[in-house]
């Protein structure tokens, strides 16, 4: 599948990517929800490369 395909099976909005923080508010695809032991729940976000870099270490297992 191409780099295309894959980012328009995304739902993209702006946040922080859970790789990157430092850059920033970033075009971000939801990829995880997790709760924490702190208690709470924590939407993780990844922007278009790290989602791509997800999706090729998948396709690669």
């Amino acid at each position: 599948m191409d780099r295309r395909k894959i980012l328009e099976l995304y739902d993209w909005d702006d946040g922080i990517c859970f790789r990157h923080p430092g850059k920033g508010q970033v075009r971000t695809a939801h990829v995880k929800t997790i709760r924490p032991a702190a208690g709470g729940i924590q939407d993780i976000r990844a922007c278009e490369p790290c989602v791509l870099s997800m999706e090729e270490d998948r396709a690669a297992e």
